[in-house]
């Protein structure tokens, strides 16, 4: 059966919210019910304006915004400082017979290896075109994927996806495992594969279609003249794109046992009911009652993917239906080199940059996993620190030295954030720690003009909340009268990561409350879709040299700023309950024109409370003194920047 599905353009953020909700309870819905759900005219909504701003904001926060493609355009110069409606119109007018520009290509290095990635890098207007469409799209296929499916999905992430191989070996005792590898995946999509797994997903306005279709087949600079298979790596959707094709792979694997069907339940379980059954308890008594079944516990991260099941026998026979499958129904090849079956008692498995291997312990399993990070990996990112570290000799002064010693601490932070839910994370880094420890006092001590010593890190003023907890000294230099310190391996404590809950998702509000719950943090407030009426009275009012700051990032913003200040006026207090009435103050005129439309230099006022600060006018009368001297000081900002 196949519901047909109206839709409405959203008018504002919080529409356009609703309608993702909406999205994915429809398509969930269907999904549960084996219905085939179809949405069409999604071209309307997924280019409205309130869509394209949403697209926009979401893309500025990236570092890939400042990387131009080949048209040389980046997004501050080239879309926020341009004038609103001119953005609005270019971008309609760009996908109303759409052509991608042609892609750069660049190589990054693997990390722990010698080779080389390539990665495609669109141009900004097509990066946009790419995020309108993924956030239309996403909530109806998010609502089908694999539950045990974590790359490149929200409020999903790579510890989850390692929890789950550790909790499956844990708590089923299987030591057998196949770690999948796919032949350059990325290079090896199929389009009209991919494409039509996008249709029987719901995806079925045409003209969304073509456009994936072309957006698939854009040109590389330099290179061949078009791409009849394959999918950039570095563009905007397509990680989403990746994890469709690789649908119908979950599927294949977890109908065979996380998901069986039992058409005669009776035969397995003593209840004889199939109603209210948990597939958890199903599976156990599989385990019990059909022992030729071949158990298949599938984790999947993008195209890093293992399956763990019971014995030898059923790990090649699933090797071999795996190959088959892949190779007939996805065009894709199993790496003979790649792809290893291993028992977990006698060698670790390599999963995500993580080593996990088995021994016997006290458990129900008769198992307990010890997990390291993956050997060859953290070597790399220690050779890349080492590299980091050697540029503190090329320092022309203290700033510089203290900006690189601030970059060093970043990476360090940031590997030991990733590793610490490894169980022998302590083990591994005080390998390495003592040798990078004293590289970094070597090197510090070869610049003479620097003050360079020993100290307990919680006596140093950089990273207050890792350092205060530790004792152990680091290699520090002297700025002004207090010391900066370089952060050691050793600031790690092993953390137990938390399985990924399914319910938790971000287009319900049941699991946006539980990422609450468990997180601590909340999705940001919706947009306010503040009326542009106002906007032209603005400009005129001002010399050509002024206007050029209500530009599209000012408009943009105007709505966060509205939230940031919770709809109250910045100066009188009041609510300001007609949005015809608000008004954006900049508070300082004469910041670059990169940072003047920021959201902290943005203050949301009543049009009567505004036109106050700038007239010169004496209100002390009229005013109460708390308001008169919120006026006042709006002012002397205002004169300081003129003087």
């Amino acid at each position: 059966m196949c519901k047909k599905q109206q839709l409405r353009v959203p008018m504002d953020e919080e529409e356009l919210r609703q309608l993702q909700d909406d999205f994915y309870k429809i398509a969930r819905e269907g999904f549960m019910k084996n219905e085939l759900v179809n949405f069409k005219n999604l071209k309307e909504v997924a280019f409205c304006d309130t869509n394209i701003i949403t697209a926009i904001h979401k893309l500025k926060a990236n570092r890939g915004s400042r990387t131009p493609g080949v048209d040389d355009e980046v997004m501050r110069d080239d879309i926020l400082e341009q004038d609103y409606d001119e953005v609005i119109t270019r971008i309609k007018e760009a996908v109303e017979h759409y052509i991608p520009h042609f892609i750069k290509r660049v190589y990054i290095p693997k990390t722990g290896t010698t080779e080389l990635r390539p990665l495609g890098i669109p141009c900004t207007i097509d990066r946009i075109v790419q995020e309108c469409i993924r956030n239309i799209i996403e909530p109806i296929l998010e609502a089908q994927f694999f539950d045990h499916s974590y790359g490149f999905r929200p409020l999903r992430n790579a510890h989850q996806a390692y929890e789950r191989v550790c909790n499956v070996i844990h708590s089923t005792g299987y030591n057998w495992v196949i770690e999948g590898d796919v032949t350059q995946f990325f290079d090896t999509v199929n389009h009209n594969i991919l494409l039509g797994a996008l249709y029987h997903m719901g995806i079925q306005d045409r003209r969304i279609l073509q456009m994936i279709k072309v957006m698939l087949k854009a040109e590389v600079m330099n290179e061949i003249l078009f791409n009849d298979i394959g999918t950039p790596q570095g563009g905007i959707i397509s990680p989403l794109l990746a994890n469709v094709y690789l649908n119908k792979f979950d599927n294949f694997i977890i109908r065979e046992w996380e998901e069986k069907k039992l058409k005669n339940v009776s035969r397995y379980c003593k209840t004889g009911k199939s109603k209210g059954k948990k597939t958890g308890s199903i599976q156990k008594t599989l385990k019990k009652k059909a022992p030729n079944m071949k158990p298949a516990y599938l984790v999947r991260y993008a195209d890093d993917w293992c399956v763990v099941t019971s014995s030898l026998e059923n790990a090649r026979k699933l090797k071999r239906r795996i190959r088959i499958f892949l190779k007939t129904h996805l065009k894709l090849e199993l790496s003979d080199s790649k792809t290893r079956i291993t028992n977990v008692k006698k060698k670790a498995i390599k999963f995500l940059g993580f080593q996990i291997k088995a021994r016997a312990g006290k458990s129900r399993s008769g198992i307990i996993l010890q997990g390291k990070p993956d050997k060859d990996k953290f070597a790399g990112k220690v050779r890349e620190l080492k590299k980091s570290i050697h540029e503190f000799k090329m320092s022309g002064n203290i700033s510089e030295l203290i900006h690189k010693i601030n970059l060093y601490n970043c990476k360090v932070r940031g590997m030991l954030n990733y590793y610490k839910i490894a169980s022998h994370i302590n083990h591994t880094v005080g390998k390495v720690n003592f040798s990078l420890s004293r590289l970094i006092f070597k090197v510090l001590c070869r610049n003479k003009s620097t003050k360079v010593k020993w100290i307990p890190a919680k006596d140093t003023r950089n990273l207050p909340e890792i350092h205060k907890e530790h004792s152990q000294v680091i290699a520090a230099i002297r700025y002004k009268d207090f010391w900066i310190g370089v952060t050691s391996l050793n600031f790690v404590r092993w953390e137990a990561g938390k399985l990924k809950n399914p319910k938790e998702i971000i287009y319900s509000p049941e699991g946006r409350e539980l990422y609450k719950i468990r997180t601590g943090k909340q999705r940001s407030l919706n947009r306010k879709d503040l009326t542009l009426s106002v906007r032209y009275s603005e400009i005129i009012s001002h010399s050509k040299s002024i206007s050029k700051i209500y530009n599209f990032e000012f408009f943009m913003n105007r709505g966060y700023v509205y939230n940031v200040d919770k709809g109250r006026c910045r100066l009188c207090g009041n609510v300001i309950d007609n949005d015809t009435d608000v008004e954006i103050h900049h508070i300082n005129t004469v910041l670059p024109i990169d940072v003047i439309n920021r959201v902290q230099n943005l203050a949301t006022m009543h049009s009567n409370c505004h036109s106050l600060i700038h007239s010169s006018k004496d209100f002390s009368n009229e005013l109460s003194r708390k308001i008169w001297n919120k006026v006042l000081s709006f002012r002397n900002k205002l004169k300081e920047q003129k003087l």
